[in-house]
């Protein structure tokens, strides 16, 4: 398993985005969409761009293994 974060290439106070575990790209991206979907569907006026266009990015290749991200400000 492998370590992603997704962005959805919007701003709110920072960028939007969710942390995620998958086996690969595809599944992470899958998983984000649909939380994405499950969060915005309802309370934004165009739902739809918030999961339309992602961005996927491997933080890690092995989850079993200590972790530390760059420093972000955002």
């Amino acid at each position: 398993m492998k370590l992603y974060q997704v962005f959805n290439g919007l701003m709110g106070m920072g960028p939007v985005f969710v942390i995620v575990i998958a086996k690969d790209e595809e599944e992470a991206e899958d998983l984000a969409r649909n939380k994405f979907k499950e969060e915005f569907q309802e309370r934004a006026l165009e739902p739809e761009r918030h999961w339309r266009n992602l961005e996927v990015v491997t933080l890690s290749e092995d989850t079993s293994k200590s972790f530390v991200s760059e420093v972000e400000e955002g």
